[in-house]
């Protein structure tokens, strides 16, 4: 056996740890999200901005695990939530604009 098919051999495994660790990322921040919605409106956007850089936690440094990418983000978060908030009240123009380009476009001339 040699070294190219050890290498050839252990991507694919190495690809589909990554993967299952980024899903479990995601749906635990995505459930955590919901049932902070379902309590009340803030906690589910409390929730939603203090997980929002975990999943760059966890492509930074795949050897971390995933609660500690979430409590890294929470931890990165502290305080910025309401900056990360306005910044993106300030795209609701270009949405707004490229909404009304979409049902132009639907419109039949």
């Amino acid at each position: 056996m040699n070294i190219t098919n050890v290498i050839n051999s252990e991507i694919p495994w190495r690809l589909i740890k990554e993967y299952f660790k980024s899903l479990a990322l995601n749906l635990i921040c995505i459930l955590s999200i919901a049932v902070g919605g379902l309590l009340l409106i803030v906690p589910g956007f409390l929730a939603a901005y203090g997980f929002s850089q975990a999943k760059f936690i966890l492509m930074e440094d795949l050897s971390k695990g995933v609660i500690q990418c979430i409590k890294e983000s929470w931890v990165l978060m502290d305080g910025k939530k309401a900056d990360l908030f306005l910044i993106h009240l300030t795209f609701i123009g270009w949405r707004a604009l490229s909404a009304i380009q979409v049902v132009k476009s639907l419109i039949p001339s």
